[in-house]
């Protein structure tokens, strides 16, 4: 399962600096207006960070989240990828949008601009340098973990065995997820 993750605010601009900041500290992150899925390469599995949601939303949710399923886009095409979208106050109709980790974003004090993750782009570099060896470095490990949330069900369950088996070496880190996602659900 591939995280998903729904950004409420009032305020467009606060989740759009929300976005750059995750892209910050993401794998291939695509900053894009809309779910469209033209244009962007087929085999390339971006982090899509979308500013919006829309209609195709609700119809490609599922084949974001989860691998195996596709959409039907001059051919079958597999889309899965960990995705952050913005959908200010809308409600999603869309099943599964219940899978999917929602936040809400308070009005910020400071945006991150394009300014910023310009003059910062070094930092950010290595940043995302550090993560890539992690993913490296743990990669048969991750594959491998055998972490699970058996007090949960369904969603809330997949979610939290997606992000756990994530976290090597630190079962600490594990546990306050549980505990967030206790506080959470």
């Amino acid at each position: 399962m591939s995280p998903c993750l729904l950004l409420y605010a009032s305020s467009p601009i606060d989740a759009v600096s929300i976005l750059r900041s995750l892209g910050c500290v993401s794998r291939y992150p695509v900053l894009l207006a809309s779910s469209g899925l033209s244009g962007l390469p087929p085999e390339l599995r971006p982090t899509r960070l979308l500013s919006r949601s829309d209609s195709q939303l609700d119809r490609v949710l599922a084949a974001l989240q989860f691998p195996g399923f596709g959409i039907e886009h001059r051919g079958v095409r597999q889309v899965s990828g960990a995705t952050a979208v913005f959908v200010g106050d809308a409600e999603l109709k869309s099943s599964f949008a219940d899978t999917c980790l929602w936040m809400s974003v308070p009005p910020l004090p400071r945006l991150f601009s394009a300014e910023d993750e310009d003059r910062e782009m070094g930092s950010i570099e290595k940043l995302q340098n550090r993560l890539l060896m992690y993913r490296l470095r743990n990669f048969s490990e991750v594959n491998d973990a055998q972490f699970d949330a058996p007090d949960f069900v369904g969603s809330t369950r997949q979610l939290v065995r997606t992000l756990g088996r994530c976290i090597v070496g630190a079962p600490d880190v594990q546990s306050r997820l549980l505990d967030f996602a206790t506080t959470t659900e």
